[in-house]
């Protein structure tokens, strides 16, 4: 979802592109760290 709401948003050149998939990755990427720490943290206290 983060990836397609970052490429509908994405406007100018081809350099906008590439500065937007930098974005994608890395709030992907901080989600995914995060949502595992909440969930372990629920399941295994």
């Amino acid at each position: 979802m983060i990836g397609c709401y970052r490429g509908l948003i994405v406007e100018g050149s081809a350099e906008e592109v590439g500065k937007a998939t930098m974005v994608t990755v890395v709030w992907s990427t901080l989600t995914i760290v995060v949502l595992d720490t909440v969930l372990t943290t629920a399941f295994y206290g």
